[in-house]
């Protein structure tokens, strides 16, 4: 029985399908989109830790900057 299923399961992978919960949540989204309408302005501001949004980009994504663009 489990080698039916995991069988079923390769050939699923191999097509590129998915079954379960997984598929279910894609289908129906998130539960919740924050929006301006959540914000309250009692809310506490971010602490500003200095850094910029290049070191913020390459630290969370590990993104790499090729070029700047100068804005005139």
């Amino acid at each position: 029985m489990a080698a039916a299923k995991a069988a079923a399961a390769k050939a699923a992978a191999r097509r590129g399908q998915t079954s379960g919960p997984a598929e279910t949540q894609l289908a129906t989204g998130p539960a919740h989109v924050a929006t301006d309408a959540d914000a309250d302005p009692d809310d506490e501001d971010l602490p500003d830790d200095g850094v910029s949004e290049r070191e913020l980009l390459e630290r969370t994504l590990g993104a790499t900057v090729i070029a700047e663009i100068e804005h005139e």
